[in-house]
């Protein structure tokens, strides 16, 4: 992948400015460490004007209806997201939504997703806070207690720092490239990555000897139920086929280096 990923963060008042932080952290070490700009993030806000966080800072925003093109929206929140409701949200999401543009949420995020209908058939996460509300009063979802869950166009995390593990695991899946770019949470937090699933536990992984470098990524199968993914950032940036129906799961990329899981 060689052009710029557009990345439209909505912050929705109530945010972590640490769970921001942690998201946007990964794509400027990226663009540093690359030369060039890889990402370019932008800042939206149902409403636009300045968006403040839970501790005060914040970031001067776009409305949301004048968001531009967008290769990926992340919705960031905290608070309450269940009962967050802004119909001009609603429509702007709709409307990301029918240009195909992939979607997902950070911290409480993926709940106003759900609310809006848009997690159904789709692996997700969000913060521990909100899961059993969310999972109660929506029994149908594939809620999982994970880092962060991408699953075809649907990139979901959990809150604190796990931005920055979901993050890192979309640069070197997108990229495919090795050293300190392939390496930013190394850079920034002076260690490896954490798992998506199952906190810090590692996975026995295998090397593939007919695969180049830059394609040694981290597979597991996704269930058979699930369609092809249609999503530009999963056909255009990822080794998988777009009829392939597996997704990425995200080792340390110690074991990233050495090789992939065998499929």
């Amino acid at each position: 992948m060689t052009a710029t990923l557009r990345i439209g963060f909505i912050l929705i008042p109530g945010y972590s400015l640490m769970s921001m932080a942690a998201a946007v952290e990964p794509l400027r070490a990226a663009n540093l460490l690359a030369g060039r700009a890889l990402y370019d993030p932008r800042y939206l806000s149902p409403a636009g004007g300045f968006a403040a966080s839970t501790s005060g800072g914040g970031f001067q925003t776009a409305p949301l209806a004048q968001a531009g093109p967008l290769d990926l929206a992340l919705i960031v929140a905290g608070g309450n997201p269940i009962q967050y409701h802004d119909a001009g949200l609603l429509r702007g999401l709709r409307a990301l939504a029918a240009r195909r543009v992939a979607l997902g949420g950070i911290s409480g995020g993926a709940a106003i997703l759900a609310r809006a209908g848009m997690m159904e058939g789709r692996r997700f996460t969000l913060h521990w806070a909100h899961i059993d509300a969310l999972s109660e009063l929506m029994p149908d979802l594939l809620i999982e207690r994970a880092l962060y869950v991408i699953d075809r166009d649907r990139f979901t995390c959990a809150g604190g720092v796990a931005a920055l593990d979901m993050m890192c695991a979309l640069i070197a899946r997108d990229r495919m490239i090795t050293g300190a770019i392939q390496r930013p949470a190394g850079k920034l937090v002076g260690g490896p990555q954490r798992l998506d699933r199952g906190g810090q536990r590692h996975q026995r992984i295998v090397r593939r000897q007919d695969e180049p470098d830059a394609q040694r990524l981290i597979r597991h199968a996704a269930p058979a139920s699930q369609k092809p993914c249609a999503c530009p950032l999963q056909a255009n940036s990822c080794p998988l086929k777009a009829n392939d129906t597996r997704n990425l799961a995200y080792l340390s990329w110690e074991e990233r280096r050495i090789g992939v899981l065998a499929p």
